[in-house]
């Protein structure tokens, strides 16, 4: 690919918002993260290999002990090669999500701003508060919850490997169920409470605008009705600049988010086909492993997702107001 095509960040977002130069940065995105993993899966294949090869090499006997003693080396060192890898997601991850919550902090007085010119104060009330709670959502997940929770995940998934006695899996499993039903319970309800809210709003501001050009043509002689058409004008050139910056901040969002989300997806598919092969070469135990590291890397995909479209949501909801 060129290399004029750069990852799309939060600095350069702008220079991509034609078709000519955003598809190409994700193909270019896209084969980075195959080149960069690239080396891990060969690794692990390699790492799979000799560990095949070694038990096959043991004598019938002390099978089960060099077998346990192997699998425990190859977890080992499958932890040894992707550590770095699960590390620069989970920054990775950590830095969109920031560059995200940056931006709509920024865009948040000036989105509700014109929703207030244009006529829906209640509505850029609500649509403002909904933008700053997510914002401290966020700022409270990638500063406390993230490297902790992947942190405690990895380190349960290498035991639950290592140690045959203990059931450890039980718990990784537990724990991934905590997390998905967690994000998508905090998704539901923050949706359905906007949406139920946005309904209220504008049936509020509705009747407040009606109010105030009845007001204004009735009570200011000649000129009232003059007045009430220019307020309709003012109301319509508003809406039309909040759905430009609400697309604008849309794909801003986007934008951030690509490469990191591309990233942890295809460190996912690589994770689930390496622990496929380690099935087929017969190592449950390490296909059981590596199956377990994949799910890291679909959780980071679904904070990375949920992350995103929350405030995609609210900005949509903000600049469908008055339409």
């Amino acid at each position: 690919m060129p290399s004029e095509y750069d990852d799309i960040n939060l600095q350069n977002t702008s220079s991509y918002l034609t078709l000519n130069k955003l598809v190409p940065s994700i193909i270019n995105s896209i084969f980075k993260v195959f080149r960069q993993e690239r080396f891990v899966f060969s690794s692990l294949i390699i790492i799979l290999l000799l560990g095949m090869i070694f038990n096959l090499l043991s004598d019938n006997n002390t099978i089960k002990s060099v077998s346990n003693i192997t699998n425990t080396v190859i977890v080992l060192a499958v932890v040894a090669t992707i550590s770095v890898t699960i590390n620069s997601s989970v920054l990775n991850v950590i830095e969109a999500i920031n560059s995200i919550n940056d931006f709509s902090a920024a865009l948040t007085p000036i989105f509700c701003g014109i929703i207030t010119t244009s006529g829906n104060p209640t509505s850029a009330a609500v649509t403002g508060g909904w933008l700053y709670l997510i914002c401290q959502i966020l700022g409270y997940i990638t500063k406390y919850l993230i490297i902790p929770l992947i942190g405690m995940y990895f380190s349960v998934i290498i035991c639950a490997s290592c140690v045959s006695n203990i059931r450890l899996n039980i718990f990784v499993s537990f724990l991934k169920k905590v997390v998905n039903i967690s994000l998508t319970t905090m998704f539901f309800l923050f949706s359905s409470l906007m949406t139920l809210q946005s309904f209220l709003t504008v049936a509020t501001d509705s009747m407040a605008k009606k109010s105030v050009r009845f007001a204004v043509s009735s009570l200011i002689p000649v000129a009232g009705n003059a007045l009430s058409d220019g307020m309709d004008m003012v109301f319509t050139s508003a809406n039309i600049a909040k759905s430009s910056i609400g697309v604008f901040g849309i794909i801003i969002i986007i934008g951030c988010i690509i490469y990191p989300l591309v990233s942890v997806v295809m460190k996912y598919l690589i994770f689930k086909l390496a622990a496929f092969i380690a099935d087929v070469l017969g190592n449950t135990k390490i296909s059981d492993f590596l199956e377990n590291v994949s799910s890291i890397f679909g959780i980071l995909t679904a904070i990375t997702l949920s992350s995103s479209l929350m405030l995609v949501f609210s900005i949509a909801i903000g600049f469908s107001i008055g339409k």
